[in-house]
């Protein structure tokens, strides 16, 4: 069982990176990796999280904390 979750853990990260040099060899990169802007501007209408905004400063924090880790 270990094995399986392993070998399914290596494939996804695969995936990954497979998308990531696409998206490279395209000419995307992280200036294009953001949210549409109401997920900036509009309240949450519905869920745990009713009333809230992402804020752009936190997702901009956790963007390059995933562009470190990630590479």
């Amino acid at each position: 069982m270990k094995l399986e979750k392993y070998h399914s853990i290596k494939t996804a990260d695969n995936i990954s990176i497979m998308i990531r040099k696409f998206n490279l060899r395209e000419g995307i990169n992280k200036k294009h990796d953001t949210l549409p802007q109401r997920f900036f501007n509009e309240e949450l209408k519905t869920g745990a999280s009713k009333g809230e905004k992402i804020q752009k400063q936190e997702f901009e924090k956790m963007l390059n904390k995933y562009y470190r880790l990630r590479g």
